[in-house]
């Protein structure tokens, strides 16, 4: 009986020998799904690597690399009215000037440079569905989803022909022209979308330039090509094997969505625009609403339920009537492909330190920049959790009951005045609580949920030796005593001499420095005798030492609200703590390097910031930080920048010739 049994299956038997096929199918495709996103990712970096040697060639041809697009006399750069319908086309584009070193020949033959994109004759070209600029991750990129623009006439020109070759009347309906998808654009800049400097508000170091050259209109930002503006290897600071020259981008999501429409010479389409620090459309595959800002985005929000596909796609957009930012896209899992100028290609995180996207992303700049595959990985403290995140929260609003613990004001301060005349303030010990909370957004798509990194996260700070804090911004005049020379815009001898020819400008703070020149200024000052017989060594505050010293015992966030004028420093608005022009002004420079996550990892007694960076803190007026709603009070710069709109004051530890 038991032998018979034995000879038996049981339904347990019967159900795992069931399973073994299934468990056989789950490991396979465990196996699969990486083995294919491995090698849509492998396709899509050689297709980059071809571009690379295109553009190689065309700068042995040309001289220079090519420009993002090239549009006719009569147009103002990136007029595009798509929002109502309406689109006046570029010309050439740097993809169809490519065309010939990316072995379409034949296609580059049948281009007309001479009318625009939409004409009928360059109907094919903009229909061409051309493998070498698709990646296969892209699903949105196929036949079906061509980009549809709707034309006009503005005016300015003859009228454009219709699809039959028939020239059309004013009073025809507009036609419909499609272009193909693809799925690599050109590096214009991670410059800001607004002209640079910028305003008093908001200093711009790097924004766009514009300059009008024979009856062409040129537009350009920190990357590798502009609007009618193209430049030479030669030219870059940066290194070829640390500068982005092509991005990975994404299709648009519908027909009336611009995104990867690469025949067409605009930001979105096919080139990458405002992606940096500067921007909401910062880093790769970013997640706020307005991250990019497109032609189309309007009309698709009509087309589709924005919430349930674009959201969840992980494309959310901002309708404009010009085209002014987007930023590097994919469906790959965690990053994007890129493609540097010297030909070689890399995948990086979503998560990248932002500083390092933005270095990387720009031909100026000057410091060494390392392109490790540990750098290009997204940073452990990048995404805080809701958890984390509403425990800050909570700290920040007992602190703020509770009326914090630093003293309030300081009634007698000490001071003391070096030996150019400079006033200098003691801030005693403390402990406050740093930053502000930011919007959290969870967002859902396949990837899973992402949330801004919390840059301005609420963490405690203790101050626990007393410092001296400049009570007013360097001036020209002490600037000038040391350095032997005066940058400031705002002066007799700078770039708005006009207007300051008459007056004296000694009061006035000094500006149109960068970062090292302001470290230079505190070791020259040091190095005075007068000085050095105190014993005081002269530095730029600490990030945390400059919140301590701007809050003056408040738990609330200043802000300025500064005049278009810059002024005496001494008739800048005083804190509690005597502090004059800490909320108001031109922005300072900090000893500190910029990292987006920081505030999460802050150490808790005398922060110091990150060890290494691109960037270095920027902060003033209005000292609000960058949350996701105050994105555009930017916080840092490159140390090598200048502005008009960013000076600095001193700091020196007390001990050190009290």
């Amino acid at each position: 009986m038991e032998s018979s049994r034995r000879g038996q299956l049981t339904l347990i038997d019967l159900l795992m020998l069931a399973g073994l096929p299934v468990c056989a199918v789950l490991l396979f495709i465990s196996f699969l799904v990486p083995t294919r996103e491995g090698a849509r990712r492998r396709q899509c970096q050689y297709n980059l690597r071809h571009i690379g040697r295109a553009l190689q060639a065309y700068e042995d041809a040309n001289g220079t690399l090519p420009p993002a697009a090239i549009q006719p006399d009569s147009m103002d750069v990136l007029e595009l009215v798509y929002p109502r319908g309406q689109m006046v086309a570029t010309h050439a584009n740097w993809l169809t000037l490519l065309l010939p070193h990316l072995g379409q020949a034949e296609l580059a033959s049948r281009f007309n440079r001479n009318a625009p994109i939409t004409d009928w004759s360059n109907k094919a070209v903009r229909e061409a569905e051309l493998s070498v600029l698709a990646c296969p991750a892209d699903t949105f990129h196929n036949a079906n989803n061509h980009f549809q623009a709707l034309l006009q006439d503005n005016g300015s020109r003859a009228s454009l022909t219709s699809a039959s070759g028939q020239a059309r009347s004013k009073t025809a309906a507009a036609p419909v022209v499609d272009f193909a998808r693809g799925n690599y654009a050109i590096n214009m800049g991670t410059s800001a979308t607004v002209s640079a400097p910028g305003t008093c508000r908001y200093p711009v170091p790097c924004g766009t330039m514009t300059e009008r050259k024979e009856r062409h209109v040129l537009r350009w930002g920190n990357g590798v090509a502009g609007v009618n503006k193209a430049f030479a290897s030669k030219e870059f600071v940066n290194r070829l094997g640390t500068t982005v020259a092509v991005d990975e981008i994404r299709s648009g999501l519908r027909c009336v969505d611009s995104r990867g429409a690469w025949a067409l010479g605009l930001i979105g389409c096919s080139a990458t625009y405002g992606h940096g620090l500067y921007g909401d459309a910062a880093g790769p595959n970013p997640d706020r609403a307005a991250a990019d800002e497109i032609i189309g985005c309007g009309q698709l929000g009509a087309l589709i339920k924005y919430g349930s596909v674009v959201a969840d796609e992980n494309m959310r957009c901002r309708d404009c009537q010009v085209a002014s930012q987007a930023a590097a896209r994919s469906l790959h899992l965690g990053g994007v492909n890129v493609l540097m100028l010297d030909g070689s290609a890399c995948f990086v995180g979503d998560g990248v330190d932002l500083g390092l996207w933005h270095a990387m992303h720009s031909r100026e700049t000057q410091e060494p920049i390392s392109l490790r595959s540990v750098d290009l990985e997204p940073q452990s403290n990048t995404n805080q959790t809701v958890e984390e995140y509403g425990k800050t929260e909570l700290d920040y609003q007992a602190v703020a009951r509770a009326g914090g613990n630093s003293p309030s004001s300081q009634r007698e301060p000490k001071r003391l005045i070096n030996a150019i005349g400079m006033e200098l303030i003691q801030i005693a010990p403390g402990e406050f609580v740093m930053g502000m909370p930011d919007q959290p957004v969870v967002n859902r798509c396949p990837r899973g949920p992402i949330r801004y990194p919390s840059e301005s996260a609420p963490h405690w700070v203790r101050i626990r030796r007393p410092f001296c804090l400049g009570t007013y911004k360097v001036t020209q005049g002490q600037y000038e005593q040391v350095m032997g020379v005066n940058p400031s815009w705002h002066s007799a001898t700078g770039g708005d001499k006009q207007w300051y020819a008459a007056q004296d400008t000694i009061e006035l703070p000094v500006e149109q420095v960068s970062w090292h020149d302001a470290v230079e200024f505190c070791r020259r000052l040091s190095l005075l005798a007068a000085e050095q017989t105190t014993g005081r060594t002269y530095r730029l505050p600490t990030e945390a030492e400059w919140e301590f010293a701007g809050r003056a015992g408040s738990v609330t966030v200043g802000d300025g609200h500064p005049s278009g004028a810059i002024g005496p420093v001494s008739q800048d608005e005083m804190n509690a703590w005597f502090l004059h022009g800490m909320c108001g002004g031109v922005c300072e420079w900090c000893a500190d390097w910029y990292a987006r996550d920081y505030y999460v990892c802050s150490d808790r007694d005398d922060p110091r910031g990150p060890p290494t960076g691109y960037l270095r803190v920027v902060r003033g007026t209005p000292w609000i930080f960058t949350g996701d709603p105050l994105q555009r009070t930017t916080r840092a710069a490159a140390p090598w920048a200048t502005s008009r709109f960013i000076g600095f004051r001193v700091a020196c530890d007390v001990g050190e010739g009290r």
